[in-house]
């Protein structure tokens, strides 16, 4: 649909029409040490405007940004800005032994070219 242009001040709109879903991912790259599992949360102006953020835990071990889905459940179309601030991450502590995520979207991978198994 559209992408960041990093260095460029002003960035492009997504006009996001009603029933209309995207895969959306971060500009921002986590690296979550084993010992913490990052929780994903909307910001409040987004459902405001009628957007769901679909999101999810993510697993310690993880390395790259972040994928999520984003529906618009409004009657309207939704402008948003690409770059635009659209979660918030909270980082729990975990005590005690994990498994580090070694699973096919390491490195925010979107979809494999070929068929996995999962692990």
């Amino acid at each position: 649909m559209a992408k960041f242009k990093k260095g460029k001040r002003k960035q492009e709109w997504a006009t996001i029409k009603p029933g209309d879903y995207y895969l959306v991912s971060t500009l921002e790259i986590i690296n979550t040490p084993k010992d913490l599992m990052p929780l994903i949360f909307p910001r409040t102006s987004l459902f405001r405007a009628g957007l769901l953020l679909l999101n999810s835990k993510t697993d310690p071990g993880y390395k790259g940004p972040l994928a999520m889905g984003l529906k618009n459940l409004s009657e309207f179309d939704v402008k948003l800005q690409i770059g635009a601030r659209i979660c918030n991450i909270v980082f729990y502590k975990i005590e005690g032994q994990t498994t580090l995520y070694r699973g096919q979207h390491q490195g925010g991978r979107i979809s494999p070219h070929e068929e996995e198994q999962q692990v």
